[in-house]
């Protein structure tokens, strides 16, 4: 009666149904013959930003990926990678494994496709001349805390694309602009100028002004209905213009921009054709 119970008298458990396959991810094709970027913000006020970077493989069978660990100006070691999360990468015929091969290095097959795609987020936090701050109407981003990219493509064109929130209207970069026309599209000539290129991201005020037929702006975010900002600007203008006249010559640069985050903080970091400065209101 007990073996009977057991074994006879009792309904097979249904057979597991196969978990439904992930729907394919889109891999954009590379427009260039370097890595592409699209970033986004769709909740800046948990100080996330999200990445989906294109990488061209050109047939090989595997990838390596790399983050900075120092930014241009502050020669110590940061370790920016500690702040990539939920990192995840797909070739045109599914997911793809990833490997940490150090720490911050990636490794991961490509099978010989065109391309492959990782997603992931940073963490951005720290109100710092040196790292990432998102906010929920405001971001301060440099390369070298943002962007992964593969040893082997350093030397080639970086193309950006950034995807504001509502509410945010303008990015102030010293990016060149992508050949495309298209605003919040951007395309740096390797890695040093992408990540040598910080960028200040939502509703800042922008003075501009001209030395030697250069143009300067001095673009102010946070808090700057405080700051006498036209004051700032007459200046900042005679500090260029003295400068200039120091050295004489021509200026080594086509625009320059002056990056003040009015942040309850303090800080300044050069850059090749901008300057990242942080200040109290």
């Amino acid at each position: 009666m007990i073996l009977w119970a057991i074994g006879f008298g009792c309904n097979p458990p249904p057979a597991e149904e196969e978990p439904p396959a992930p729907p394919p991810v889109e891999i954009a094709s590379p427009t260039g013959t370097g890595p592409s970027y699209r970033i986004r913000f769709s909740a800046p006020q948990t100080q996330y930003l999200e990445v989906e970077a294109t990488f061209p493989v050109d047939g090989r069978t595997e990838i390596d990926l790399m983050m900075a660990v120092w930014t241009p100006g502050s020669y110590l070691v940061r370790e920016y990678a500690q702040h990539v999360v939920d990192l995840k990468a797909h070739g045109a015929n599914g997911p793809l494994s990833v490997r940490k091969s150090a720490k911050n290095r990636w490794t991961l097959p490509s099978h010989g496709e065109d391309a492959v795609r990782v997603d992931y987020r940073v963490w951005s936090s720290e109100r710092s001349v040196r790292s990432n701050l998102v906010e929920s109407d405001l971001a301060v981003l440099n390369g070298a805390s943002t962007f992964l990219t593969s040893p082997s493509l350093v030397n080639q064109p970086h193309e950006v694309r950034f995807e504001l929130p509502e509410g945010w209207s303008r990015i102030e970069t010293a990016l060149p602009a992508h050949p495309s026309g298209d605003p919040h599209h951007y395309l740096a000539e390797h890695f040093d100028m992408l990540v040598d290129t910080p960028a200040l991201l939502g509703n800042p005020a922008v003075n501009t002004f001209d030395v030697a037929g250069v143009p300067h702006s001095l673009v102010s975010l946070g808090d700057h209905e405080r700051w006498d900002l036209a004051r700032a600007t007459e200046d900042l203008t005679t500090l260029v213009e003295t400068q200039q006249a120091f050295w004489g010559g021509t200026l080594p640069y086509d625009r320059y921009l002056f990056l003040n985050a009015i942040l309850d903080t303090r800080g300044g970091l050069e850059h090749r054709s901008s300057t990242l400065m942080m200040a109290s209101a």
